[in-house]
């Protein structure tokens, strides 16, 4: 499916949000085991944000890309 470029910013700032209170999450807890998890969780989350990234790019002509692994 091809998103409008407001699509997909409103897609980016959504999954800034989502990343922003799950960060809070891993530096104010101090259980190993919900840090483990939040930040996997975050990890995977990075990577989709990163992919919303090269939407953007793509949909404004750029050639910049952002590769998370």
């Amino acid at each position: 499916m091809e998103y409008s470029l407001g699509d997909l910013v409103d897609m980016l700032s959504i999954m800034n949000v989502k990343m922003y209170h799950l960060i809070d999450i891993v530096e104010g807890d101090s259980d190993a085991e919900v840090v483990s998890k939040t930040s996997k969780k975050l990890a995977s989350l990075n990577r989709e944000r990163s992919a919303i990234k090269n939407a953007i790019n793509e949909a404004i002509g750029s050639s910049r890309r952002d590769f998370k692994t």
